[in-house]
């Protein structure tokens, strides 16, 4: 009998499942948080040129262009507006330095970059529970220290390392609730840990309105990661990694402990070792060897990098839309659920094809509609 087959007799996606998933899933929330924190904390909240003498003929200069000129020469100092403090208050990256805030978010992603290739073979080799809290204590322990950081470019190392190991919370947390999930609930799993992310970016807005001070609102959404690890005895590690690593007893046992939380039995026979390659080693040249397979790889490559830039690209920037940048970040963020909806009720009845492509569509539409609409304005037409 092979592990789907059990799922389905202890149940796909019963009690036990679900306490593991919805606690899990958390931790998506959590680095939410700390993904796009950078909205908040490295905002410019606007400043004025303060003379270094106070001369009856000199005053406090505002206009940008003049501003930066007296700064670089030396004529003044920053003084920033007290509505909140950010890395640009705290090292005053004005002027030349506006672009550094830039830096410190493509760093981030850089930091994923390199976790993605990591993790994807550590996850195997070592397993998921161990890859998930190793990450989670980690990931905890940098996103405090950019709280902490004496300088910037400290500040922007943290952030890498916090992202290097984010792949690892977010692959490992993945793969265990997905490798213990029956097959007729693995579309609802796959899907519905994004809307925890949604919520992440709301709990985000939130508290960045309730904490102006970048380095307390940065040292209190790191310290909430170390309470994920106190799931240690609740996540167990995925029965399917163990079974591929020919420990049948301990994914029985894994199985067993799940069936008695759903209510259910362990079916007696024996557990089939899922297929793996015939001693083939696959590496991720495997993705461009036939002209099929080559042709899906590049599209898919295509399509998750223009999907994550404009994204990204679109929920760093609703602080500039005018209004209340709190809200404008929020309804921003539960844009994702109704996304996530409709997802979920026409995935399986139009399919994965029509549905990539068209919310491809519909997104790329929307935002040149956008474009045109602020050309105009700015046109007067």
């Amino acid at each position: 009998m092979d592990i789907d087959e059990v799922l389905e007799k202890i149940g796909d996606f019963g009690p036990s499942q679900r306490k593991i998933y919805y606690l899990v899933s958390l931790s998506h929330l959590w680095m939410s948080t700390i993904v796009l924190s950078p909205s908040f904390i490295g905002l410019d909240p606007g400043w004025s040129c303060v003379p270094m003498v106070e001369e009856s003929n000199q005053l406090h200069v505002t206009d940008s262009h003049n501003k930066c000129r007296y700064y670089e020469q030396g004529s003044c100092t920053p003084e920033y507006s007290t509505e909140f403090t950010s890395i640009v208050t705290q090292w005053n990256l004005i002027c030349d330095k506006s672009s550094l805030p830039n830096l410190s978010q493509s760093g981030f992603f850089f930091g994923l970059l390199i976790g993605a290739w990591v993790f994807g073979t550590i996850t195997d080799m070592i397993g998921r529970r161990k890859v998930y809290f190793m990450s989670t204590l980690f990931g905890a322990v940098f996103s405090v220290l950019s709280g902490l950081a004496p300088g910037f470019y400290f500040f922007v190392l943290f952030r890498i390392v916090f992202a290097f190991f984010s792949i690892g919370i977010g692959l490992g947390s993945y793969s265990i609730f997905m490798e213990i999930t029956g097959i007729s609930q693995r579309t609802f799993a796959g899907l519905a840990v994004h809307v925890f992310s949604a919520v992440g970016y709301v709990v985000l807005a939130v508290t960045a309105y309730l904490i102006r001070d970048w380095r307390a609102l940065s040292v209190v959404t790191g310290l909430t990661g170390f309470l994920f690890l106190l799931l240690w005895r609740v996540v167990p590690e995925s029965p399917r990694w163990l079974l591929v690593q020919g420990r049948g007893e301990e994914a029985r046992e894994v199985l067993g402990r799940l069936a008695r939380g759903n209510g259910t039995q362990l079916p007696a026979a024996e557990l089939k070792k899922p297929p793996r390659t015939r001693g083939e080693k696959v590496s991720m040249l495997y993705l461009f060897r036939g002209r099929s397979i080559r042709q899906r790889t590049v599209v898919l490559v295509i399509s998750w990098f223009t999907n994550c830039m404009v994204y990204f690209a679109l929920a760093m920037s609703t602080g500039s839309l005018g209004g209340n940048r709190y809200i404008s970040f929020s309804l921003s963020a539960l844009m994702d659920i109704p996304a996530m909806v409709v997802t979920y009720f026409s995935l399986d009845r139009v399919g994965r094809k029509w549905i990539h492509g068209g919310f491809l569509f519909v997104g790329g539409f929307g935002c040149i509609a956008c474009t045109v609409v602020q050309l105009l304005g700015a046109s007067g037409s």
